[in-house]
């Protein structure tokens, strides 16, 4: 699935909409769903915030998602300049935990098995995450099942 996320009136709960019906497709569970959810929203957010050419115009931001063989990746694609991700204070430090934002990339780094940066010779950011999802057998889907064959 390809997403273009349109910059001046982006509508994020089309997104959300689109990521969660792909995301039916692994059957990996609400809770796997939600935090995939968040880091794909939050990689999404950061793209529109700060992925912008030095001019202000910009393309739209592009999601590629792709949910096959027990794997999600989502690839975060925009135009801007980049950024020093050595440079990106800690939310977690006494003088930040008030703060209303920048938890994003620790959010995306704690729900996601991987979070990749990469920034083009040609300028952009391109953020790549991945994350396994076990397969949903019969024990699974209800843990009472467990107990009643025990």
């Amino acid at each position: 699935m390809r997403l273009a996320i349109d910059r001046e009136s982006p509508d994020l709960p089309a997104v959300e909409q689109a990521v969660c019906t792909e995301l039916a497709a692994v059957d990996a569970g609400p809770e796997v769903c939600n935090q995939v959810l968040v880091a794909i929203l939050e990689a999404v957010a950061n793209a529109l915030r700060h992925g912008r050419t030095l001019d202000g115009a910009g393309r739209p931001v592009l999601l590629d998602l792709e949910v096959s063989d027990g794997r999600i990746t989502a690839t975060v694609t925009d135009d801007g300049p980049g950024f020093d991700l050595a440079a990106c204070p800690d939310p977690r430090a006494p003088e930040r935990l008030l703060l209303p934002g920048g938890r994003g990339l620790l959010l995306m780094r704690h729900y996601m098995d991987s979070v990749n940066h990469a920034f083009p010779p040609g300028g952009g950011t391109v953020v790549t995450l991945r994350r396994s999802v076990p397969a949903a057998g019969p024990e699974a889907e209800d843990p009472r099942r467990r107990e009643d064959r025990g």
